[in-house]
């Protein structure tokens, strides 16, 4: 069964997590409708298993939602189980879609840098938000302070938001400072490189709920929760996360250019 068309990267993985996952599925059927290698195919699956399985350092919980679905590769009776992210309703799956096409564009430009920025954003993810969170461990003088790495990261992360035609006015962005003020002070955007707190709002938590993300001092950065046209639910939200999911499984691991 030959592919009716050239599919996109996020149209063959999607396709991948949604067909596989039914019974008697003719693996090396689908993966040839798809125009995948099975190799190609079964990295990509194996790839899925480690990151849906990854959980929260702070609370122990899984950072993807995810399902097991079993697989058999070829004819004997076999199976193989995999964890695979949760795929999410259709309003959210047009925003993913729309998404892809500037990941396409950003890692055809910068496929290490993609690879680096995808697999970190699946290994710091806020648990159930779109939002990556930044860390920073104390130094022998007791001050807090992100270092090179961390802040040359922070900024990937906003190019990547860029090209995804994600503006400033579509962020959350939340962090812990170490006080129990409303927001963090002038001087903690500035140790962030971040723009000036008259136009990055950082809400500032503490307690438990700064906890519940990490220790010590952090920022986390994501899409709002409302969409830019301002419908108030998870749509928005939800289909960046899918595709970002589906990024850093596909492009996090190992350089790789996509086919769209």
């Amino acid at each position: 069964m030959a592919p009716l068309r050239k599919r996109t990267w996020l149209e063959q993985a999607f396709g991948l997590l949604q067909m596989c996952s039914k019974p008697d599925r003719d693996f090396r059927r689908l993966v040839e409708y798809l125009g995948l290698e099975p190799d190609q195919a079964r990295q990509f699956l194996e790839r899925c298993d480690e990151i849906c399985r990854l959980k929260s350092a702070a609370t122990g919980e899984d950072l993807h939602a995810s399902v097991s679905v079993n697989v058999r590769f070829d004819a004997r009776p076999a199976v193989t189980t995999f964890r695979i992210p949760c795929i999410p309703d259709a309003k959210a799956m047009v925003k993913a879609k729309e998404f892809a096409k500037g990941i396409a564009r950003f890692v055809d430009k910068s496929p290490d840098h993609g690879a680096s920025i995808f697999d970190y954003w699946s290994r710091n993810v806020v648990s159930g938000s779109g939002s990556v969170a930044f860390m920073v461990l104390p130094s022998d003088d007791g001050e807090s302070m992100p270092d090179l790495a961390t802040k040359a990261r922070i900024k990937e992360y906003c190019r990547l938001l860029r090209a995804l035609k994600i503006m400033q006015s579509d962020l959350y962005f939340s962090g812990c400072c170490g006080t129990d003020d409303a927001h963090p002070p002038t001087s903690w955007y500035e140790k962030w490189g971040l723009v000036s707190r008259r136009t990055c709002k950082i809400r500032n938590l503490w307690g438990a709920k700064a906890a519940r993300i990490a220790t010590g001092e952090w920022l986390a950065i994501g899409p709002a929760r409302a969409c830019p046209e301002s419908i108030k639910d998870s749509t928005y939200r939800n289909g960046f996360r899918f595709a970002i999911l589906v990024a850093s499984i596909r492009f996090g691991a190992v350089s790789a250019k996509p086919s769209a």
